[in-house]
């Protein structure tokens, strides 16, 4: 039976991860016929990859680490290159797959029955606005969320381990996650020592010093700043109107109200303070009767305001955002919450129009970064001839800014 059990649950989750890696497809097929190399991944990683080799795990960039991002564009530079963008195209995918064995994981823990597991990740696949879709620029958001769900729903195994290892040392969240995380950890434990414990965090210490430096650095000026690195103006230029509207706007109405509504301001106001009560009402009841909940939630609202104050301007961003929205739909899914039924009334009204503004919000989907009639990498190759390699544009091609790879010169 045990056995039958475990084979059942295996072929589970291989039909599970299918049925997703069909739904990526489908958000945008594009973006696998017509592969692209994004911004920063070839202007910055990839020519810092080619130029420096291993060496360029090093130095930081764009103002913190991204251990993922690097080991990303050096591996890539080791192939033909032809084959660069399909190769970020492969990397961009993993950490979203990574995410849905961790979904997957909170399904075999029963924090998540099979219907909702399906609603989860196709919540997860839709949700997302085009700046986080399908570029490995981003995978720190996805990391993130693998992490938070990791450390704080107790999810264990050495893939989770690592997978945690992975995200500390991309992105600045870990100087957030990690101090709380430790902090739950050894008071739960009353401060008693484990070896494979103390190791791991340890490890997620040199991790967050790490960022911790790499950020202090871009602060302080004693690390160089590229055109792209706007150094410490971004993180102390905001306004308190900024801030506000960034906080309603992104963390609180979008993914409920969408962007659309956003033209009928008085309407567009009051639902939103209406979501926002529901919100805080939920969010009070299942964290004051459901102890497990109480740090993720901390982690998610610390984190939530970490990018809010250190996005540029302080006027938040839908990718900044997309960490808290994805905690909050767990809490909206947890098995555990089904304490009254005021609760799951607000429960089935918030998910209910949650998918019916994924549903009708067409702009978090198509982005205006993209363009059918712009050539992908491979075109783009081809048009540079076979011995001037030196400078080959990739996406964007409608901005200011000209993105380009500078692949040495020669036959």
């Amino acid at each position: 039976m045990i056995n039958y059990m475990s084979h059942k649950i295996k072929l589970n989750f291989i039909l599970y991860m299918i049925l997703f890696l069909i739904l990526i497809f489908l958000r945008e097929p594009n973006y696998f016929i017509n592969s692209r190399i994004w911004a920063e991944e070839g202007t910055i990683y990839l020519n810092d990859a080619m130029k420096y080799g291993w060496s360029s795990f090093l130095h930081s960039n764009l103002g913190y680490y991204s251990f993922y991002n690097k080991l990303a564009s050096l591996l890539t530079s080791e192939l033909p290159k032809k084959y660069f963008s399909d190769s970020f195209l492969f990397f961009s995918i993993l950490p979203m797959l990574s995410l849905f064995k961790v979904l997957f994981s909170l399904f075999e823990m029963n924090k998540l029955t099979y219907c909702k597991l399906m609603l989860f990740g196709i919540i997860v696949v839709y949700l997302p606005t085009y700046e986080i879709w399908l570029n490995t620029i981003t995978s720190q958001f996805w990391l993130l969320v693998s992490a938070l769900l990791i450390l704080f729903l107790k999810i264990e195994g050495r893939f989770e381990k690592t997978l945690v290892l992975v995200s500390s040392l991309t992105g600045p969240f870990s100087i957030v996650y990690v101090p709380i995380y430790i902090f739950k950890k050894y008071k739960e434990s009353g401060w008693k020592f484990n070896s494979i414990l103390v190791f791991f965090n340890v490890a997620l210490v040199v991790s967050v010093l790490i960022q911790f430096f790499s950020v202090v650095g871009i602060i302080t000026g004693v690390s160089e700043v590229n055109e792209l690195e706007q150094g410490g103006q971004r993180f102390f230029n905001f306004n308190l109107i900024s801030l506000v509207k960034g906080f309603f706007g992104y963390y609180i109405s979008y993914p409920f109200l969408g962007i659309y509504l956003s033209n009928f301001k008085f309407i567009y106001i009051f639902l939103t303070l209406l979501v926002f009560i529901a919100q805080l009402y939920f969010l009070y009841k299942i964290i004051k009767s459901i102890d497990s909940l109480f740090w993720l939630f901390i982690a998610g609202s610390c984190i939530s305001f970490m990018t809010l104050f250190a996005s540029i301007g302080g006027s938040g961003g839908l990718r900044y955002a997309f960490s808290w929205h994805i905690i909050f739909i767990f809490f909206l899914l947890n098995n555990q919450c089904n304490k009254s039924k005021i609760l799951n009334l607000i429960r089935i009204i918030l998910l209910s129009i949650c998918m019916i503004s994924i549903t009708l919000d067409q702009n978090n989907r198509k982005s205006p970064y993209y363009n059918s009639d712009w050539a992908g990498w491979k075109k783009q190759l081809e048009l540079s001839g076979p011995c001037n390699y030196d400078g080959i544009k990739i996406w964007p091609m409608n901005t200011e800014h000209v993105w380009n790879v500078k692949i040495s010169k020669g036959c």
